[in-house]
């Protein structure tokens, strides 16, 4: 099977590709003009020509079309343009991250969904702390889009995430079945009494959105949305209405009789899953790390 144009790129060495024609060849998209680049990156514009006719050669097309108007891009450029800002991305990510470990430190780059953060996530970034304090983690909050995007160009070790998708260099495993409640202030009767403009429509994930699409089509409409549970929880506390919540947010706030569940109103349950690359599971900080993460799990599981 041919290689796709582009994948000389990742066996190019010394002259013919280095990250200086990645940074020009991006610029260039941007500028479209082999002068302002020039001026941009402070070369001379025979070198910037220089490098970009070096990146045609190796990768075997042209990449702009030059007139007086500037330099155009060809359909190949646009094609390369994700593949190079994937390499300008992992190429930092690999210095950043050689840097940090220069001192012979493990090192851990871990996500989480947003709306799982307060429930358990800091937690289990507490217990990786104390079990390796030497170690350095990375860790964020984020959506599993981005995650996994992330994941999968080198940036994250592992994540916890609500929507898989599937590459074949990650493995995914369930981890457990997050609840969500439809939670009101001040007390709502019933389903019916929800007016869809006091609704908050929280965007947990696309899986979530299908379901409550099919389940409750009367509050899709909603002119109040958000994509952060937490905003959806201020909002209620302070100006009052209904939104789903996590089970987990939800109860002890219920208990205190500052949010009341609505009577009638469908559970909505959702997998969340661990995210990790193939080529890591292996590793002794990695395989900890899960191992402490299952355990924060049962924990909550049994709370």
């Amino acid at each position: 099977m041919p290689r796709p144009f582009w994948a000389g790129v990742f066996f190019a060495t010394g002259e013919n590709m280095n990250q200086e024609h990645i940074e020009t060849f991006l610029d260039l998209l941007e500028t479209g003009n082999f002068s302002r680049t020039a001026e941009r990156l402070q070369i001379a514009q025979s070198t910037v020509s220089g490098r970009v006719r070096q990146l045609e050669e190796r990768l075997g097309g042209a990449l702009f079309v030059r007139g007086r108007g500037g330099a155009e891009a060809t359909a190949a450029a646009r094609r390369f343009a994700a593949h190079a800002h994937s390499l300008r991305h992992v190429w930092a990510s690999a210095r950043r991250e050689c840097r940090v470990f220069a001192g012979g430190a493990e090192g851990l780059r871990i996500a989480g969904q947003v709306s799982l953060l307060e429930n358990f996530l800091t937690g289990w970034t507490a217990d990786l702390r104390r079990r390796h304090p030497r170690a350095f983690i990375y860790f964020e909050a984020d959506y599993s889009q981005q995650m996994t995007s992330d994941m999968y160009a080198g940036g994250l070790d592992i994540a916890v995430v609500y929507t898989p998708r599937y590459f074949a260099d990650i493995h995914y495993e369930p981890l457990f079945e997050e609840d969500f409640i439809l939670a009101s202030a001040p007390r709502r009767p019933s389903l019916e009494a929800v007016r869809p403009e006091e609704y908050i429509r929280v965007h947990y994930s696309a899986a979530f959105d299908r379901r409550h699409m099919d389940l409750l089509p009367h509050l899709n409409g909603a002119p109040l949305a958000t994509g952060l549970g937490r905003i959806a929880l201020d909002f209620l506390l302070m100006e009052g209405g209904a939104a789903y919540l996590p089970l987990h947010t939800a109860s002890p706030l219920i208990r205190a009789k500052k949010l009341y569940p609505v009577k009638g109103a469908p559970r909505i349950s959702h997998t969340v899953y661990a995210a990790v690359p193939n080529r890591r599971r292996h590793l002794p900080l990695v395989q900890d790390a899960l191992k402490l993460l299952k355990m924060r799990v049962g924990e909550r599981a049994g709370e």
